[in-house]
């Protein structure tokens, strides 16, 4: 997918807070994390846009973005060159009709966003996860740190998941917190094309957060932990296969964090109910749409693949 990220001069505008030194430092961090995105190895293309006026706009006072690029490092001078150097009409449209590119469609070739350099309003407010969705998918993420270009890609597999075996290769890259069992790529298989999003959605929260919630947990087993972990994060109902019956097809061999040549048998019991078909589905309101897909993992083992979540299934119930 062909990502286009946009440096509108209006994305550029002064908070009226910062000091100099303050929006010199913004403009170094900036630019480190658009290199580190421009060589992300991943299945995106990325195409940096320049407004033509983004050069002599005034950013602090009365001086523009090359006087501030006197004062960063000389690797950050030289990238931030090479980038602005990248102007496009596209880029010349009012800030409200490069926002209505921003949005996804379905037959979509290519996705867009915009690149800010101070966070804006609307995403600096604490997240409320039991209101809404860990991640959406309708509205491209806004860049404006390599954390929230990782975010927008986690969108973007979810709106294209592509495969089963190209739906698991970006997982395993986009998920680093998580051990993915190749058997995941099989059972994939059957639910890549009706579920996406809220695989992507389930597993960007367990990757990001689950393991300090279960480090914050104590002794509180383990029905209760999955529980309560759904309802902070809005997600779907999470539980155990109480009778067991399910532990032969749902264990899988994992490598020991002191030698991954060697294996240790792990039971992926707790489990996320992703029942429904997500909304942009072909099935979602028909009677198709209920396909009781799962994600089965073991909350891990500092013995075995380095103390990572363990996800041995991704597919219909088992």
């Amino acid at each position: 997918m062909q990502v286009n990220l946009y440096l509108h001069k209006d994305t550029f505008c002064y908070n009226g807070t910062d000091s100099r030194e303050d929006l010199v430092n913004k403009l170094n961090l900036l630019t480190n994390d658009l290199a580190k995105i421009k060589s992300t190895n991943g299945s995106n293309i990325v195409n940096i846009l320049v407004s033509s006026d983004l050069p002599i706009t005034d950013i602090y006072q009365k001086e523009n973005i090359f006087n501030l690029l006197e004062e960063v490092s000389p690797e950050a001078k030289i990238l931030f060159y090479s980038i602005i150097g990248n102007t496009s009409e596209d880029c010349d449209s009012t800030i409200e009709e490069i926002k209505k590119k921003c949005t996804y469609k379905k037959d979509e070739e290519e996705c867009n966003s915009l690149v800010y350099l101070n966070v804006p309003e609307e995403t600096s407010e604490v997240k409320n996860y039991s209101k809404k969705p860990y991640i959406q998918f309708d509205n491209y993420e806004i860049i404006y740190n390599f954390q929230t270009w990782q975010t927008l890609e986690r969108q973007i597999l979810g709106n294209h998941p592509g495969d089963s075996n190209h739906f698991l290769t970006e997982c395993k890259r986009l998920f680093n917190n998580i051990y993915f069992h190749q058997n995941c790529e099989i059972t994939l298989s059957e639910v890549v094309d009706k579920i996406p999003r809220a695989i992507v959605c389930h597993l960007a929260c367990m990757n990001d957060n689950m393991q300090k919630f279960l480090k914050n947990s104590g002794t509180k087993q383990a029905n209760d932990l999955l529980m309560e972990f759904a309802g902070e994060f809005h997600l779907c109902e999470g539980s155990l296969n109480r009778s067991g019956r399910y532990k032969s097809i749902l264990t899988f061999e994992f490598p020991t964090t002191k030698d991954p040549n060697q294996k240790a048998k792990k039971y992926c019991d707790p489990h996320f109910k992703l029942d429904k078909c997500d909304s942009n589905c072909e099935s979602f309101g028909t009677k198709e749409e209920l396909i009781y897909g799962r994600i089965y993992f073991n909350f891990g083992d500092p013995e075995v693949a380095n103390g990572k979540l363990l996800v041995g299934w991704i597919g219909k119930h088992a």
